[in-house]
């Protein structure tokens, strides 16, 4: 049921969220495992942002893929207002067993770190937060998702900006940006693992040269804002885009 559209209010789109929110604790028992209201709080900007966008680009009928879908709060969001979504990341643990089994989402098993496809496509792809924390660069990072894409997919990207204005703040205070490696190496096989959280955080030129050099066509791309106190109105008018916390981009393939 589509309760929403591209017309709608910010204010709208997080009080039809919120209900979801609600639901989905109950169904879910998501706050035994995640830190629920803190969790949503954070993300709650940059789910009406993505759920605004599929709006504006007409996917209300298009199948979509959420790749690296966390606990699932999104896409059981995504599911309420009607949309054909199925979930994917690179485990198949209980607690996804758990949300997909309850929330009747499909789920799908997909690691981009290692050397696998997916087997379908999708009419939309979402890979919003990931590919930072992956281990390969951003360029075949993209050119893993595009397996899971037709030619008339569409590939939303969400990433943090390394130029954020909580980084500048950090920096200016002395403090080192760069995530520090644990105190002892991970080892696999006889490899070093990096287990660090961000790899790699990323600049808007950086996300267009991965985009471009997969040949993706770009519809859209800037900076957003995920969570408060920088959704203020008088914050986002002061804080210039390019400081803004994260990046997105929207392309097709055609």
């Amino acid at each position: 049921m589509h309760e929403l559209n591209e017309h709608s209010s910010i204010k709208q789109y997080l009080t039809i969220q919120e209900k979801y929110f609600q639901e989905f604790l109950k169904e879910t028992e998501f706050e035994r495992i995640w830190p629920g209201r803190e969790y949503y709080d954070h993300l709650k900007y940059k789910y009406a942002f993505l759920l605004k966008k599929l709006y504006k680009l007409k996917c209300t009928s298009h199948s979509i893929l959420d790749v690296g879908y966390g606990p699932g709060v999104f896409d059981y969001i995504l599911m309420k207002q009607g949309f054909n979504v199925t979930a994917s990341d690179y485990f198949e643990s209980e607690n996804a067993m758990h949300f997909s089994k309850n929330t009747h989402i499909p789920y799908i098993k997909f690691n981009l770190n290692a050397d696998e496809r997916f087997q379908k496509t999708f009419d939309v792809v979402i890979c919003s937060e990931v590919l930072e924390h992956t281990n390969i660069n951003l360029k075949n990072g993209i050119k893993k998702l595009l397996t899971a894409c037709h030619e008339n997919s569409i590939l939303i990207i969400t990433l943090p900006n390394i130029y954020a204005i909580n980084n500048v703040i950090r920096i200016c205070q002395g403090i080192n940006i760069v995530e520090d490696y644990p105190d002892e190496i991970v080892m696999k096989n006889d490899i070093i693992l990096d287990m660090r959280c961000h790899k790699r955080e990323c600049t808007k030129k950086d996300l267009f040269e991965a985009a471009s050099a997969n040949n993706l066509k770009l519809i859209e791309h800037g900076n957003l804002y995920t969570s408060t106190p920088f959704n203020h109105p008088f914050l986002a008018k002061i804080i210039p885009p390019p400081l803004r916390a994260h990046l997105y981009g929207i392309y097709t393939l055609s």
